[in-house]
């Protein structure tokens, strides 16, 4: 007979976290939660319910569950929506909108039309300063109840996006690149990319005296703490946390040492992490 007990070791573990989930969403419910509650019990018309994708499945199960327990409701898909059945939605009405990122553009319709005619709209997203949490008269924000798996892959700046200089650039450049990037930081590599070292604030203050008359590499400290991609997010707070630190460089996991990444503390802050 198969062993099956790494089945239900799975489904244990499984279950555990979704009970953590729900406590954690327990204690993040606050007032806006009872401003929504309040709106939809003095509501004159329906409850319209909104959502796509996996929040329009969620949304459509609202809206057979206020329907069945005496609370008039409605779902409406947002494609329908923008193809004429925004007129079901009336003054009267108190409109919930379900949104993961908040930024969905298939609502942007729907939301617009509550704006126009001033009809009550209820947004429930994951991100506070989403257009969708940003537009609605009550926003909850839910907590990303996913985001203790999130590597730092999934948050870190690629490309263009992070500061970098060569180790024999002039202090007068390297002051611009952290200027236009807007990190506060700048990594210096060598000619294969490998990441020496990151000039900070510290280092900038330390070498007041005669700093422009400096390179970069002549200013840096050596060696900085870096991050995986592959790593866990948290795994990076917690690096940060111990350094006393707010970003960390992402080198490239081959072990070339290649500066791949950065992560600020806000990258992590605005993914529910921390």
């Amino acid at each position: 007979m198969a062993d099956h007990s790494k089945f239900l070791a799975a489904a244990r573990r499984v279950v555990t976290q979704e009970a953590e989930a729900l406590t954690i969403l327990s204690d993040q419910l606050g007032d806006s939660f009872g401003a929504a509650v309040d709106l939809l019990l003095h509501a004159k018309g329906r409850v319209i319910v909104s959502g796509m994708g996996k929040s329009g499945h969620i949304a459509r199960k609202i809206a057979a569950t206020f329907a069945s327990t005496g609370t008039p409701a409605h779902f409406v898909h947002p494609a329908d929506a923008s193809h004429g059945d925004l007129g079901m939605m009336t003054r009267g009405d108190v409109v919930l909108v379900l949104s993961n990122s908040g930024e969905t553009p298939e609502l942007a319709d729907l939301v617009a039309y509550t704006r126009r005619f001033g009809i009550p709209m209820i947004g429930v997203a994951s991100k506070p300063q989403s257009t969708l949490l940003q537009r609605a008269d009550v926003a909850i924000v839910l907590p990303q109840l996913g985001a203790q798996l999130s590597k730092v892959s999934d948050l870190m700046h690629v490309a263009n996006a992070f500061p970098l200089v060569p180790a024999d650039t002039q202090m007068s450049e390297t002051l611009l690149v952290i200027s236009q990037k807007g990190f506060g930081v700048v990594g210096v590599t060598d000619d294969s990319d490998r990441l020496l070292g990151i000039v900070t604030d510290g280092d900038l203050r330390r070498h007041m005296t005669g700093l422009l008359d400096h390179t970069a590499s002549e200013v840096m400290t050596a060696q900085p703490a870096t991050v995986s991609p592959d790593a866990l997010a948290e795994e990076a707070v917690a690096i940060m946390n111990d350094k006393k630190i707010t970003c960390l460089f992402v080198v490239d996991p081959a072990g070339t040492g290649a500066a791949a990444g950065f992560l600020h503390i806000h990258d992590c802050l605005r993914a529910g992490i921390v």
